[in-house]
């Protein structure tokens, strides 16, 4: 029944041109800073961590007790908040790449919903076209 209007639908895939090219460009460039914020944030919790175990040696050596365990616990805090700071940011980054992509992904379905009813349209046109019309003898 809707064989003669194949032609009219034409997803933008088999079209080769994509729509939103900057949209799907900004997506791919919050994923790749979602990725390198969680290594850098990763890096960055490592060396605080190390360095105030190294800072608790050193005190250690001038200040016995309680002044080591107070610089080594604030080391491990420090690194805490900043891996907490390091996953959210990320996860936000992460999200909002995955926002723009379903956004895209809904519009490009609207499109092709688009086509696919403009095709029906114009094949119910046409049969109504063609039942309507006046016999000739």
């Amino acid at each position: 029944m809707l064989s003669s209007n194949v032609g009219h639908f034409v997803s933008t895939a088999e079209r080769g041109a994509e729509p939103y090219v900057a949209l799907r460009l900004l997506a791919g460039l919050l994923s790749v800073l979602a990725v390198l914020v969680a290594l850098v944030g990763g890096l960055i919790v490592i060396f605080v961590v190390l360095s105030s175990l190294g800072s608790a040696g050193a005190a250690a050596r001038f200040a016995p007790g309680a002044v080591t365990a107070g610089i080594a616990g604030a080391g491990l805090l420090g690194g805490l908040l900043v891996t907490f700071g390091t996953v959210f940011y990320a996860l936000v980054l992460w999200g909002a790449a995955q926002a723009i992509h379903v956004l895209l992904s809904i519009e490009g379905h609207a499109r092709e919903s688009a086509a696919i009813q403009r095709a029906m349209l114009a094949e119910l046109t046409r049969i109504t076209a063609s039942t309507t019309a006046p016999v000739q003898r």
